[in-house]
């Protein structure tokens, strides 16, 4: 074993031994100044760490506000907590517990920026739980959560994105939670209610996939990356116990548009990475989308951030996090960005997915971003 090895091994036991929200500032710590070192133009520090360790979380931003929902602390344990992050406090200001069948994890998540938020299928429990077909809205302003019509069937881990007043849900994976699908509904909705009792199909997204990264751009969606494939549940265990021999998935780089007058989707040049695990990971920034870390192939963490210039179509790797990450929760205040929570490889050396962090970092975006 090299010297490297040993000093990692040795700086892990000794987090372990510290309670959870101080290992993630000490080691917070560690990789800032190796971040620093690196002359990255970011220039990431530490924030008030989360009340919760979490990943696969439901992430989104609600005007100053972070909306964070369930997520895995380890696969044994989900939470049934949603917390809320305001930014431009830097505080953890308020939480509320999830109401009874609401996802734990893999949701599909959208929000009207200013006062409701929509959470659409996903997972229930922890390990490899069965997916739901419900659909929530959250009131951020009066803390309420409603219950919606169902979508047609459940899913793992789609896109949500409202367009106008139409809420729309992309692919996922299937209730075998494998199966990548390509089926696209919407329904009406307005100040947190449907206006419809049912779900209209719309033009199926042509490359069916999970664990995708999203955006909304000038009323048009833009669905990033994404697999194919999924971890299993061990056939006929009650416990829903996930099989880690299930095949490997198959990332990608594509990128698909939909516009709500469109008869379908157009594919845009391919992100410069084949990439998944980056829900919530976005943030629109003028004509740019930022997209932050995720999973690349054969589970490796990356720690890029991607930006994309909607009015070229051109992609270019614009900097890095502290870490490698996948399935944080990314917002924006302004300049500022804050990257929170999600779950950090086992070393700067191996890539393979480690600890849960309770982490918040913050980030001004640099000036160059502008001038592309």
């Amino acid at each position: 074993m090299s010297l490297a090895q040993l000093a990692s091994r040795f700086s892990q036991r000794l987090l372990d031994r510290l309670s959870p929200n101080l290992a993630d500032h000490v080691s917070d710590r560690v990789a800032q100044r190796r971040h620093v070192q690196s002359g990255d133009a970011w220039n990431w520090k530490p924030g008030r760490a989360c009340p919760r360790r979490r990943c696969e979380a439901g992430g989104i931003q609600i005007g100053s506000q972070l909306l964070l929902i369930g997520g895995f602390e380890t696969m044994d344990r989900v939470h049934d907590t949603i917390d809320v992050f305001d930014m431009e406090r830097e505080a953890w200001v308020k939480n509320w517990p999830l109401p009874a069948g609401m996802p734990h994890s893999h949701h599909g998540m959208a929000s009207d920026e200013r006062r409701f938020a929509y959470a659409a299928a996903g997972q229930v429990g922890p390990q490899c739980s069965p997916a739901t077909a419900k659909v929530f809205s959250i009131d951020a302003e009066a803390g309420e959560v409603r219950e919606l019509p169902s979508l047609p069937s459940a899913r793992y881990a789609p896109v949500a994105a409202l367009l106008g007043n139409r809420l729309h849900v992309v692919g996922g994976s299937a209730g075998d939670r494998s199966t990548p699908l390509a089926d696209h509904w919407s329904i009406g909705v307005e100040a947190g209610r449907a206006t419809e009792p049912t779900w209209t199909e719309e033009p199926g997204i042509p490359r069916a996939g999970t664990h995708r990264g999203h955006a909304v751009v000038v009323g048009a969606l833009l669905v990033f990356g994404g697999q194919e494939g999924d971890i299993r549940p061990r056939q006929g265990d009650p416990a829903y116990c996930c099989n880690f021999e299930t095949p490997l998935e198959t990332l990608y780089p594509e990128v698909y548009r939909f516009g709500p007058r469109d008869s379908g989707w157009e594919r845009l040049a391919d992100m410069p990475e084949s990439i998944s695990h980056i829900e919530g990971c976005s943030t629109v920034f003028g004509p740019h989308v930022l997209i932050f870390a995720g999973i690349e192939a054969r589970y490796a963490l990356t720690n890029t951030i991607k930006a994309l210039d909607t009015r070229t179509g051109r992609w270019r790797i614009v900097g890095s996090m502290p870490r490698y990450f996948k399935n944080a929760v990314v917002g924006r205040i302004g300049r500022t960005v804050f990257f929170v929570t999600g779950q950090c490889s086992k070393s700067s050396s191996d890539r393979f997915p480690g600890r849960v962090l309770s982490s918040v970092w913050k980030a001004r975006i640099p000036d160059f971003i502008d001038q592309a």
